[in-house]
């Protein structure tokens, strides 16, 4: 029996050819590098969250310092208030502290260093100072500024300001007796345990020799 037509057609649809194949390993290929795409974004996108949120509380980890009255000598010698985070166990993040209306300072790496010029504007702006006089402000406008390492486009800092009483971002006299008289009393108190710590034990001793 000769075969027919049809049946010769149907063997030779048996397998692919190879432009199936290339095109079905095209489309295999593509759909990998769109997931691995996707993955690697959701991965960037997960450390960036995970910066912004520990940025933030470090910055009002900063904040709180402040608020504390820790860097009233700093801020009184007009010191730069700027490190990193390296005692809290993150050295990638670095703060820095602005007051009033300062700006943060920015670094351009193609600027020739000059030495002097920070110290010319410093005097420059003690000069403005004493020859006008300042109104109390009762508040002081804090800004602090928490930087870490930047991942592909994302924003690489984060920026929190907060009005603070002045006297606790200043030191003013005030705090200056307040300090002092916590000082003494504390002072006071060890001296006055030392004492009746004696007195007792002369006591004792006294009764003892009376037995």
């Amino acid at each position: 029996m000769r075969p027919t037509l049809r049946s010769k057609t149907t063997r030779a649809r048996a397998g692919f050819t190879l432009a199936e194949v290339a095109v079905t390993v095209v489309i295999v290929g593509a759909a990998l590098t769109l997931c691995m795409q996707a993955l690697n974004t959701a991965k960037i996108t997960a450390v960036q969250t995970r910066n912004l949120k520990l940025a933030r509380e470090l910055g009002l980890f900063k904040l709180g310092e402040l608020e504390s009255g820790i860097y009233f000598e700093d801020i009184d010698a007009d010191s730069t208030l700027a490190d990193t985070f390296a005692e809290q166990g993150h050295p990638e993040f670095s703060w820095e502290i602005a007051l009033g209306d300062d700006a943060f300072a920015e670094a351009d790496p193609n600027a020739p260093f000059n030495s002097w010029s920070a110290k010319f504007e410093k005097d420059k702006e003690k000069q403005e100072e004493a020859g006008a006089e300042e109104a109390e402000q009762p508040y002081e406008r804090v800004k602090v500024r928490v930087k870490f390492r930047q991942i592909a486009s994302f924003k690489d800092e984060v920026v929190l300001e907060r009005w603070i009483p002045w006297k606790q971002v200043h030191k003013t006299e005030e705090a200056a007796a307040d300090a002092q008289g916590t000082d003494a009393n504390a002072s006071g108190a060890q001296g006055g345990s030392g004492s009746g710590s004696g007195s007792g034990g002369s006591n004792q001793g006294g009764n003892a020799g009376k037995k």
